[in-house]
Formats: structure tokens, sequence, C-alpha cells
């Protein structure tokens, strides 16, 4: 139980290092630590608009079906509907 812990918040800080500059390349003003709460606890900042936590969140997603790709190496069925 602890290796899948440790294991998953790894995931979770390689996840953070690609969702962060994502954000600034989407001109988001979210700092990291701040991005890190909206991936991993689902938690906002009251002076931030919602828009900037969804594409937060939309990036979050982009990059675990990015991860699933790689992981099924193109063979899936996700992978056929794309294109």
């Amino acid at each position: 139980m602890l290796v899948v812990l440790y294991q998953r918040a790894k995931n979770n800080a390689i996840k953070l290092e690609y969702v962060g500059p994502a954000n600034v390349i989407e001109e988001s003003s979210l700092i990291r630590s701040v991005t890190d709460m909206i991936i991993n606890a689902g938690i906002t900042v009251s002076q931030k608009k919602v828009w900037k936590a969804v594409d937060t969140v939309n990036l979050s997603d982009a990059y675990d079906y990015m991860v699933e790709l790689a992981i099924s190496n193109g063979s899936g069925s996700r992978w056929q509907a794309v294109y």
C-alpha cells in the first residue's frame, strides 16, 4: 500500500511538471502551488477566475490521456477513435 501511495505521489509530481508550464503557455497566472491544489485536491482560489481552474483541469486530463496513449503504444481503441 505504501508503494502505491509513493508511486501516485511521484506521478502527480511529474504531472505537475508538465501542467504548470502548459498553464503559462495558456497565459494563466496560476502559480505552481495553486495548480497543485487544483489538480490534486480540487480546490480553487477565490481571487482567480474559474476558467483558469477549468483550463488547469483540462490540461491535467490531457496529460492523463497522453500517458494512457503512451502506455497502450497506440494499439488501444481510443487511439483508433482519434484518427
